[in-house]
């Protein structure tokens, strides 16, 4: 047979491991069981650099990322039969020149013009950069002019043809190895009336930087200075000396609303202002931008705006603040002015959203209030406590049950909630409380426990739940007079001692005693005695049901006292559930109400009973009596029963350990060829024999359990946990050549269930070759 195989393809990584599951099995040749057929392929990412070798600009171009040039760089082009001029607006990023001279200004007419702004870069390292080329002495003019913080680092600054400017503003710089202004006119730096600009010339002193001035060639907003008075020289960077007026500050003059809500949007108007604390224009655009100076909270929306030139203010809008919370004092800063504060203010919290534990539930005793007493907060959608919320709050679970003096429903008082009366009911780990209040977003608490790891005496009364283990070191009774008792152990081992356990310690009255112990729980009590009903009450009923995989093992199992002659008392086992006694002891059996004793065992369990004292006949005898029954039905005969030693069990063996008995399971079910398949899904019987399926319905064909984990390779399937078989997961990286697949640690197998078909969770580590990997399973 053919194995079934699914497909799955991706790009990209992390490696994905898509699954599917198919079988066969051959009495005389076993066949493949595969599934999982995984098809990988990966996409690279793509990235290009900016990069050009030459850039000839023409027209007007505008600029903001990063670009390397690495050879010709000229701002406008001469050609023999056209000239072309261009402007560069630069306003961020990096350009970088690496290997010729940069020229603005290659034309023989017009002018061409590289402008500098924001925070633009230009790099050309130890290349030349010159203002027009000295070839084509009919070009006007040509301008490099740097504002607010551009900045630029070149080699040879050189003005080769008349009026070539560079213009300088804002707190832009220039620093060049060398300087020459050659031999035309009207070639000039200029400084912006204000500015901060620097220009540094590497080969420029004190006087020659007098020098320039004196020629013309260093200016004031274009207009040559009577004097050097203007400047001033601090090793080769030259400045204005007085920088013009003092700059304007910056001032947040309101916050709108004065107290904003958390997480809703709120204006803030900030101002320039000159020394007398007057509005003071700028002179260009000045972007400036909000930060948190004081509080905890985050801040966020929109946090920046402009003040336009020619003006003195700007209203941001929609900034947002997370934290409902005093003394909160926001920092304004940008254009290179002085930073400002604003006055403190508060932030109030929004409208209820959610709910959140405050403290947490803590360790406590079955029936027995949780103390600190347990707080839950209204909060808004930020986190913030809603401080003036006074709605009605409740307490639920889906963990463990409550007395009847917890009070579960309270009235928040200022956001907060106060529960001072829970008093749980289940026993164990894992117990956790939910709160709720009306369209509110809900919340889980962090896990508690209930009841000690250890106790001396233990009485059960109303319901307990418990899936953590226990010892008890002297009594243990479930149910008592006038009080019944039910104790469900889900997982854990309960641990008793020699003084022994009674399930129904009911002497009046019609009370009772249920243990029911279910998955993996386990009983162990060696050398004590356990009592079913020590009882004097003839309404009374003491039940122990072990499901699943439980599993107890005791020294002495008495069906109630042998002077005691009335009462109900049952053992039930269902699924594998396993009850081992070194002693039994049915009392009070026969035609009086003592025969409603009984062992009984579930139809289709692997359930066994062993009793130390006990062998075939005994068990005969019992069976006779009608004190060991199948669903509580009493049998006619002994064939429904098997011994093996002092094991008492179902003859068939519950869902079958081989394929005869598995089969015989399914009643009326007529074609039980091992190779045909009845149902038409593809399998045959023993294929699903093998992998736990149903014969006899079609839609029984998937024994994938759990969705695969497609990021570890992880996925589980069913498989029949005694039928003798062995799985073993293969891979192939071309479905020709098949070896045993690399598994991330032992395969994990759950507890069987009734039907004796148990989970097993693989992980599959083997790479794929040529983005090809198939996995399978073969049971042999």
């Amino acid at each position: 047979m053919n194995p079934i195989q699914f497909k799955s393809i991706r790009s990209g990584s992390p490696r994905r491991f898509p699954a599917a599951l198919a079988a066969s099995l051959s009495r005389a040749c076993p066949r493949l069981l595969a599934f999982a057929a995984l098809c990988l392929f990966a996409l690279p990412g793509v990235s290009r650099a900016d990069s050009v070798t030459d850039w000839y600009p023409d027209g007007t171009i505008s600029w903001s990322t990063d670009r390397t040039v690495t050879r010709y760089f000229q701002v406008g082009t001469y050609a023999s039969s056209s000239n072309q001029w261009c402007v560069l607006d630069q306003t961020a990023g990096t350009i970088t020149a690496q290997n010729q001279t940069v020229i603005i200004g290659q034309a023989a007419f017009g002018p061409s013009a590289y402008n500098m702004s924001g925070s633009a870069v230009f790099n050309s390292g130890t290349q030349n950069l010159r203002i027009g080329n000295v070839a084509h002495t009919g070009n006007t003019s040509n301008t490099w002019s740097l504002t607010d913080n551009a900045t630029a680092t070149i080699g040879l600054l050189s003005f080769n043809i008349s009026n070539g400017h560079v213009l300088l503003a804002g707190a832009a710089s220039v620093s060049a190895t060398d300087l020459n202004f050659g031999s035309g006119t009207g070639n000039y730096i200029n400084f912006a009336t204000g500015s901060t600009a620097t220009f540094t010339g590497g080969n420029k002193s004190l006087s020659d930087y007098q020098a320039l001035v004196a020629a013309g060639n260093i200016r004031v907003d274009g207009v040559v200075q009577s004097d050097f008075s203007a400047f001033q020289v601090a090793g080769h960077t030259l400045s204005l000396s007085t920088g013009g007026p003092p700059p304007p500050h910056l001032v947040i003059t309101s916050v709108s609303p004065a107290s904003p809500t958390a997480g809703t949007g709120f204006d803030v108007t900030v101002e320039t202002q000159d020394d007398g604390n007057a509005p003071a224009n700028v002179t260009a655009d000045t972007e400036v931008t909000l930060t948190r100076k004081s509080g905890t909270g985050t801040l966020g929306g929109i946090v920046s705006g402009t003040i336009t030139a020619n003006s003195s203010s700007v209203t941001i809008s929609g900034v947002t603040y997370t934290k409902a919370e005093s003394g909160v004092v926001l920092e304004v800063s940008g254009g290179g002015l002085a930073a400002a504060d604003s006055t403190p203010f508060t932030v109030v919290p929004g409208a209820p959203a959610k709910l959140a534990f405050g403290v947490q539930p803590s360790a406590t005793s079955t029936g027995v209030a949780i103390s600190p007493a347990v707080t839950v907060l209204v909060q808004d959608d930020n986190g913030n406590t809603v401080t003036g919320d006074a709605s009605s709050v409740t307490i639920g679970s889906s963990t463990t049950g409550f007395t009847p003096g917890s009070v579960l429903t309270v009235s928040a008082v200022d956001g907060v909630a106060t529960f001072d009366t829970i008093e749980p009911t289940t026993d164990g780990t894992g117990n956790t409380l939910t709160a709720s209040d009306g369209d509110l977003t809900g919340a889980t608490s962090n896990s508690f426990t209930v009841g000690a790891d250890s106790v001396t005496d233990w009485t059960v009364t109303g319901t307990v739940n418990r899936s953590s283990s226990r010892t008890v070191t002297r009594y243990f009774t479930v149910g008592i007079t006038e009080s019944p008792g039910t104790l469900n152990q889900t997982a854990g081992t309960i641990t008793g001692s020699a003084s022994g356990l009674i399930i129904g310690q009911v002497m009046s009255g019609s009370s009772s005693g249920t243990y029911n112990m279910s998955g993996a729980a386990q009983f162990s009590m060696p050398t004590g005695q356990v009592i079913l009903g020590n009882s004097l009450a003839s309404a009374a009923v003491a039940t122990w049901s072990l499901a699943d995989t439980a599993a107890a093992t005791i020294g002495t199992l008495a069906f109630g006292q042998a002077s005691q002659a009335v009462g109900s008392r049952y053992l039930l086992l269902s699924g594998a559930a396993t009850f081992t006694a070194t002693s039994l002891a049915f009392n009070n059996t026969g035609t009086t109400a003592g025969n409603m004793n009984y062992l009984s065992f579930a139809t289709g369990s692997t359930a066994t009973f062993t009793a130390g004292d006990k062998v075939e006949a005994d068990y005969q005898a019992l069976v006779t009596a009608g004190n060991i029954r199948v669903d509580g039905v009493v049998q006619t005969d002994f064939s429904a029963f098997q011994v093996t030693g002092n094991t008492l069990s179902l003859a068939t063996g519950g869902p079958g350990a081989d394929y005869t008995a598995w089969i015989a399971l399914y009643p009326g079910f007529t074609d039980t060829n091992p190779t045909h398949d009845p149902d038409g899904d593809g399998l045959s019987n023993q294929q699903e024999y093998a992998f736990g399926l149903d014969p006899t319905m079609g839609s029984s064909a998937n024994p994938i359990v759990a969705p695969l984990d497609q990021a570890s390779g992880q996925f589980s399937y069913t498989r029949r946990a005694t039928s003798g078989l062995a799985y073993t997961v293969e891979y192939s990286t071309d479905l020709a050549a098949w070896n045993p697949a690399t598994l991330a640690g032992p395969e994990s197998v759950g507890t069987p269930d009734s039907y004796g078909v148990e989970t097993v969770t693989v992980t599959v580590t083997n790479e794929p070759v040529n983005g090809e990997l198939f996995v399978r399973v073969r049971a042999e």
